[in-house]
């Protein structure tokens, strides 16, 4: 596709012979690079970027406008000098570049000018380690052995880069060559298929012929002379200065041939020569976007890394600095066609020269184009006078939008002001359609599809514009897809992380520990138990099919005994905890669907006016939520919802938009909150987005003086304040309101109980909003549907971008360069200390390292008057750093604040540190999470798996398995109180989810199902052999999924995915496929046994069974040889070549013709 002819002159100057650099300027976007894509056809080029941004915009631009694949190597802030270990992903980043650099013959890359700083292996390495396969080729049978030589590492499960997995005739590659892991299905030695695979679902997807498997690491001790390389290093510590006894250990590792953290640092010495980046690009085209602000990056991370290696760790591995790095020189290489692209100025000429290049200047006049927001006191979208503008003046427009909601928006806008539109999709766009524009001034193309933001080339007549120019709307970054099968996959990998020790609940038998697996013999059949110990060392052996009834347990209970009372004592008392809650719901519900006010009015332009100031597009769970809201308004009966999401999910827009809609029809709206801080946000915040609205919105709390509380008071009663933010003193007698329509509450679950009977007496006569920063769990949802109105935001806002962490040993360098970069961008930084007794004298070691800086100090023991001025402090960007405890894992949204260092990391669990991270990165900078453990303290494993875990995990909404259960603990007590967080604490999770589902359901009046779990013995075996997936955690996973089936369905998509993963699937996997599916349908039907003789099959019948007993009767009356009746009701079928299909055949026979 071509829109333009506008880089003709720039294609014709890259064939031409002149000198090199040249410069073109006035180019303020990169994303026209994207609009001429025969310009790289047949050419390798390089686009150098200032920023991470800079390239995720170019990223978006190529994908919208050209079909060419690009490789990015975004920021590289990793360094040996004070990372405790390097990320696999970053490792991966930069040889995943590297080599496909080295293979390209052309191809678009794109790169951080900050990664120009690195030295790097030659390029005939790549060429020379990569391995070429492709289909039907025939691999050695060495070929795992030649993976560990390339430097990957072996695991059960491919989950993270640099990493393999072999299962029979299966083997998991995940290489830096793929943004996906590879899959490769052997026949014996020779490949059947290869197929790309999502390390997180573990599913395949795409089928590719060929592929090459690159090396993992730049160091290949397989392929080493080992003497030689401790002989380069040592050459080149002992000209740095630096202590060579040091390195032993690392040494030591080098002689054995062993792969050890950091040994990729080492590349200088396993080659003959390093080379920079650039000369990966010989005879290509390169382009630098804002060529100054690249080389103040590149100097920038220099002089970075020189300060990291002044004061490095003792104990990292140590090459010299002069070996990895060098100076910001060499910008240019004489083999290269290079042109700088400046967004204003010419460039000095002085600069140009030193660059080896001659001065050439050639204005392209494109632009950034100017705001075209709505404008504050005009009723007319000036976007619209805009294009009128742009057509009257011979201009393409082709406008963008993301979704059908802004699409639907845009045309109403274009037919109200009689201009014609036509939808076109992007890739059809061309300068066919930019002619057929010319031919028709009203006319402007619509496509269903995004660019990071608006621009024109004035002297192409070409303008593009997104929905940021007509909605007033900043740009958002691209966000990975959310994942709709995340409640599947968090149901398969429930028991992935299960080990041997942990705590597991029976729901006949209570809480036990889990032992392990074993394998026994059962009438001359083999079959896998999972192994639970009770208190006194009693065992209990749950057949595999029955691990349904296990669910995982992170609670304080103590073993119960087999046989004993205690567990069903503990049931019943949380059972009858449970029905009083049940009862109050449905009283509560009976009493509000008695209550009935006037309806509120459909939203009308006014409200349209108000959700287009937004300055962002909204999730679409912000919009679902929106919609059940103005539903509820839109009602007789009064509002009772409640909005769950997380932090800076988007909760607190919704209730601007509720306040709106209650405000803009003569009615006062209230919003509660647990906390001055919080209070003082929130008034911050509806302040600046109310304000082109003619609302009197005030404030009350702890900090208000007494004159102006009395002021505030007095106009709330007489009505002339709209609205009122504050505390508990909202609830206080002297307040009157003349005619409250809307309380808003946040955070309800934090207020005391006093105060909570408060609120029921206000929210009897008006509309309800709670807010709450905890999710509900789906299940709990589900049955509350009906009695509690409930709205979920689980996607976090698209502008959010993901938290760059890293994990550093204590160095006052590092945090003195963290701290200061944060500052330099006139952020804050929470520093989290954790120890109130020695918070005071880490507070004196940073005042030392940084003398300059303002800080003040926050833990759970001051006051709370003390406390909260603090908070409210730094909320306004009183002071730099705030050194204080865990207070802040839910404190106020604070934008300002975009670093966090976490003293003593090690010493957190996985959960607490997601937590105290989603502190950070609430807004559109880049936040930095710093995880920071002592000098010369050894890691256990464990903590170091946790750390590493959240290292690798920054993607928002990478829905990682780690918080996921706690998140959801909290919010089962937010939403039912706190006092049910000790029954959930003492029965488990799940079978507490599965005690309020019964309360409710009698509550209700519906009647009790007694939940049964079928004995099935078919006497055939039914398991999944560890030959077939070694991995007990995997296999433990299965299991569980296998036992929460709905039907032949889900079986299907577990066979497909273990065919998928593991191969063709054994005989005794399909048979446990079979019983799986048959007590699935046991369970519907109420049969409690089914069991197998040497010829027939016999079933027994729950009290509460949806079979017809008398249609029994004629059955066996009529087929007597078949069907027998015993006077117990159980059934006897004969079956002499008994096997699952034929029983699995005859339970739905029982269910189509013989239900009551």
């Amino acid at each position: 596709m071509s829109i333009t002819n506008y880089f003709d002159s720039l294609v014709n100057l890259k064939r031409s012979n002149e000198n090199y650099p040249q410069e073109l300027h006035g180019i303020q976007n990169p994303s026209v690079l994207a609009l001429n894509p025969d310009l790289y056809r047949n050419q390798k080029t390089l686009i150098i970027l200032p920023s991470d941004e800079e390239i995720e915009k170019l990223e978006h631009s190529f994908s919208t406008f050209t079909d060419l694949k690009l490789c990015s190597w975004k920021a590289d802030s990793h360094n040996p000098y004070n990372n405790v270990f390097t990320s696999y992903n970053a490792v991966a980043q930069r040889t995943g570049f590297l080599a496909k650099a080295a293979e390209a013959s052309s191809g678009v890359f794109l790169v951080h000018a900050r990664n120009l700083v690195n030295y790097c292996s030659p390029k005939d390495f790549f060429e020379q380690a990569s391995i070429k396969i492709k289909q039907g080729d025939t691999v050695s049978s060495n070929f795992l052995t030649e993976l560990k030589e390339l430097g990957y590492r072996q695991v059960d499960t491919v989950e993270d880069p640099l990493s393999f997995s072999s299962r029979g005739e299966i083997v998991d590659i995940y290489s830096p060559n793929h943004d996906q892991a590879i899959r490769i299905e052997f026949f014996d030695t020779e490949i059947e298929s290869i197929r790309l695979f999502d390390p997180e679902m573990q599913k395949s997807s795409e089928i590719i012929n060929e592929t090459i498997i690159s090396p993992a690491l730049e160091v290949l001790h397989a392929r080493l002379d080992i003497e030689e390389v401790i002989n380069r290093w040592k050459k080149s510590c002992e000209e740095a200065n630096i202590d060579w006894a040091s390195n032993q250990s690392y040494i030591s590792k080098l002689n054995r041939r062993q792969n050890f953290e950091g040994i990729h640092y080492l590349f200088p010495y396993a080659h003959k020569d390093s080379v920079e980046l650039l000369d990966y690009f010989n005879e290509s085209l390169i382009f630098y976007f804002d060529a100054h602000e690249c080389l103040r990056q590149w100097d920038l991370h220099f002089q970075n890394l020189k300060t990291a290696f002044a004061n490095f760790d003792e104990e990292n591995i140590r090459p010299p600095f002069k070996d990895l790095y060098h100076e910001p020189s060499g910008f240019h290489k004489n083999t290269n066609k290079t042109f700088y692209l400046n967004p204003v100025q010419v460039l000095d000429d002085d600069f140009i020269k030193s660059k080896g290049g001659a001065e050439y200047k050639i204005n392209l006049s494109l632009s950034r184009k100017e705001n075209l927001a709505p404008s504050k006191d005009n009723d007319v979208n000036p976007v619209i006078e805009k294009i009128k503008s742009y057509k009257y003046s011979d201009h393409a427009v082709f406008c963008f939008f993301s979704n059908p909601t802004q699409m639907e928006r845009a045309r109403y806008l274009l037919k109200n002001a009689e201009l014609n539109f036509k939808e076109v999709r992007t890739e059809d766009i061309n300068i066919a359609l930019v002619e057929e524009q010319r031919q028709d001034n009203q006319l402007v193309h619509l496509c269903m599809d995004s660019i990071s933001e608006g621009f024109q080339i004035p002297s192409e007549h070409l303008v593009f514009l997104n929905s940021n120019d007509f909605f007033g709307r900043k740009r958002r970054k691209s966000q990975r897809k959310a994942r709709e099968d995340f409640n599947q996959q968090a149901g398969q990998f429930k028991f992935a992380d299960l080990k041997e020790g942990d705590h597991l609940v029976h729901i006949q038998h209570g809480v036990g520990i889990y032992k392990g697996m074993a394998m026994m013999d059962v009438q001359g059949i083999k079959s896998e138990f999972i192994q639970l110990e009770y208190r006194g060392n009693d065992k209990l052996y749950v057949p595999i099919y029955k691990i349904g009834l296990l669910q995982k347990y992170s609670g304080t209970h103590g073993l119960d005994k087999l046989g004993g009372k205690s567990w069903e004592n503990s049931k019943v008392k949380v059972k009858n905890s449970l029905k009083d809650i049940a009862d109050e719901l449905i009283r509560l519900y009976a009493k509000r669907s008695q209550l009935t006010r006037p309806a509120y009015s459909p939203p009308n332009e006014m409200f349209h006016k108000f959700e287009d100031e937004f300055p962002y597009v909204e999730t679409d769970d912000q919009l679902k939520a929106m919609t059940d809201i103005l539903s509820d308004l839109g009602s007789d009966k009064p509002m009772d919802r409640l909005i769950c999401g997380d932090v800076g999910f988007g909760k607190t827009e919704i209730a601007m938009r509720a306040a709106f809609k209650v405000l803009e029809e003569n009615k006062q709206v209230a919003l509660l909150v647990p906390t001055t801080v919080l209070a003082f946000q929130h008034y911050e915040n509806f302040k600046k987005r109310f304000k082109n609205w003619p609302f009197e919105i005030r404030s009350m709390g702890r900090f208000t003086p007494k004159s102006e509380m009395a002021e505030t008071l007095e106009n709330l009663k007489l009505g002339h304040v709209n609205m009122i933010i504050g505390t508990h003193r909202i609830l206080s007698k002297d307040v009157d309101f003349k005619n409250l329509g809307l309380l808003i509450v946040d955070e309800e679950h934090r207020f005391g109980v006093a105060h909570k009977e408060k609120l029921k007496q206000l929210k009897a006569s008006v509309d309800n909003l709670s807010l709450s920063a905890t999710p509900i769990p789906r299940t709990l949802n589900m049955s509350l549907v009906g009695i509690r109105d409930l709205s979920t935001i689980n996607t976090a806002p698209q502008d959010r971008l993901p938290t760059r962490t890293y994990i550093n040993r204590f160095n006052k360098g590092t945090i003195k360069t963290a701290i200061e970069a944060e500052l330099q961008r006139n952020g804050q930084v929470y520093f989290i200390h954790n120890r109130v007794q020695s918070i005071y004298s880490r507070a004196a070691e940073i005042r030392e390292i940084l003398p300059d800086i303002k800080l003040e100090v926050a833990h759970g023991q001051m006051k709370d008057g003390e406390l909260e001025k603090v908070m409210l402090r730094f909320y306004q960007g009183k002071f730099d750093v705030l050194l204080c405890t865990t207070i802040v894992e839910n404190g106020v949204d604070n934008p300002r604040a975009n670093t966090m260092i976490i003293d003593n990391a090690h010493h957190f669990g996985l959960s607490q540190l997601y937590q105290l991270r989603g502190r950070v990165g609430r807004s559109k900078e880049r936040a930095y999470c710093y995880l920071v453990v002592p000098q010369n303290t050894k890691l256990d494993p464990d903590a170091k798996e946790r750390l590493r875990i959240i290292q690798e995990n920054t993607a928002l909404g990478s829905g990682f398995k780690i918080a996921h259960h706690d998140l959801e603990l909290r919010g089962a007590g937010s939403f039912l109180g706190a006092e049910q967080s000790g029954n959930v604490n003492t029965v488990g999770y799940d079978l507490y989810l599965e005690l309020l589902e019964q309360s409710i359901r009698e509550a209700k009046g519906e009647e009790k199902v007694e939940e049964i779990e079928p004995e099935i013995n078919l006497r055939i075996p039914a398991l999944i052999p560890d030959a077939y997936i070694p991995d007990i955690r995997v296999r433990l996973s299965f299991y569980k999924l296998l036992s929460e089936i709905d039907g032949e369905d889900d079986i299907e998509s577990i066979e497909s995915s273990m065919i998928d993963q593991f191969g063709k699937i054994p005989e005794q996997v399909l048979n446990l496929m079979g019983v799986m599916l048959i007590r699935k349908y046991c369970k519907d039907l109420g049969i409690k046994d089914i069991s197998a003789g040497s010829v027939n099959i016999s079933l027994s019948f729950s009290s509460q069974t949806k079979i017809a007993v008398n249609k029994l009767v004629e059955l066996a009356i009529k087929q007597p040889k078949t069907y027998r009746l015993t006077p117990d009701s159980r059934l006897i079928v004969r079956m002499p070549e008994l096997s699952w299909p034929q029983v699995l055949n005859l339970v739905k026979f029982l269910k189509k013709d013989f239900l009551v």
